[in-house]
């Protein structure tokens, strides 16, 4: 016969009075605390895949999660994360690209190419009657009067 109450041990609470039980921590969440009320939610770019867990995980390189998530995603291409707060995915800008998830960094595109939009996992060719010259340019110059270039992506007039 028990002639005390026993504290929830860490990773599991109870918010209630009177119980027989203690409820584990949920996914996205962890207790550190012996005899806690409540569980943790875990912080952005954190995250708890199981039940009673005592800490969050960080989230690798080139994903991210939320407040209280049981997984992290992955920046998609034409995306990646932020390095400075590293809890969110940024938008490639104008004359930046990056083909593939996961990564940190944009590409700025080869002269000849460009991207006028953001987000873009590649780059565009200048046209015919076009040309480019910068990398990481976000448009084609056109060819002046009495020239032209006949290549798509020709790098000189």
């Amino acid at each position: 016969e028990k002639t005390s109450c026993i504290e929830c041990p860490s990773g599991y609470v109870m918010p209630y009075t009177a119980s027989g039980y203690c409820l584990p921590c949920l996914p996205g969440e962890y207790g550190v605390e012996i005899g806690s009320a409540s569980c943790l939610k875990c912080p952005k770019n954190e995250y708890t895949q199981d039940t009673k867990e005592l800490n969050c995980a960080s989230c690798p390189l080139g994903w991210v999660a939320d407040i209280g998530s049981a997984s992290c995603s992955a920046c998609s291409a034409g995306r990646v994360q932020d390095l400075t707060t590293k809890n969110v995915c940024l938008d490639c800008k104008k004359g930046l690209y990056q083909p593939l998830a996961e990564k940190t960094s944009c590409i700025e595109c080869p002269s000849g190419y460009v991207m006028p939009y953001t987000a873009s996992a590649s780059c565009l060719p200048c046209l015919p009657g076009e040309y480019g010259v910068e990398i990481g340019s976000a448009s084609c110059l056109k060819c002046a009067k009495n020239m032209y270039a006949k290549h798509a992506k020709l790098l000189e007039w």
